[in-house]
């Protein structure tokens, strides 16, 4: 598991980050077998601030799968309509599990059965 945090120019950049580029960019990751378990706004700061908790399955090389999608179309398109020059900042810290974490239950959850950017995503649109 990964925590993700971006940092954005403006307040119009965050909400166009959160309304139009990632409820795109949760579906499009599904096929690369990334999963988006949460996306956030920092609400303690001034800054314009998005953190995402993204998720792999299980011995998968989350190296490997980031790696597939920036070479795919899928990145392209996603990527197509929002400029990245908008976000000054980007970190990534990947998570490890403590032994007797609550997480473990939530991570045996398949990607269609949880969705908490896009609840109301229909079944048949989860499968694209």
């Amino acid at each position: 598991m990964e925590l993700h945090t971006y940092t954005l120019k403006s307040a119009d950049a965050l909400r166009r980050y959160t309304e139009e580029f990632w409820p795109r960019h949760v579906r499009t990751l599904r096929a690369y077998d990334i999963t988006v378990r949460g996306v956030w706004i920092d609400a303690d700061t001034d800054e314009h601030r998005v953190v995402a908790l993204v998720d792999y399955p299980p011995g998968s090389d989350p190296t490997v799968l980031a790696d597939r999608y920036r070479t795919s179309q899928d990145f392209d398109a996603d990527h197509a309509d929002f400029d990245d020059s908008l976000i000054t900042a980007r970190q990534t810290t990947r998570l490890k599990d403590i032994s007797q974490s609550p997480s473990k239950s939530y991570r045996c959850a398949t990607s269609h059965d949880l969705d908490p950017v896009l609840p109301s995503v229909s079944a048949s649109e989860r499968q694209r």
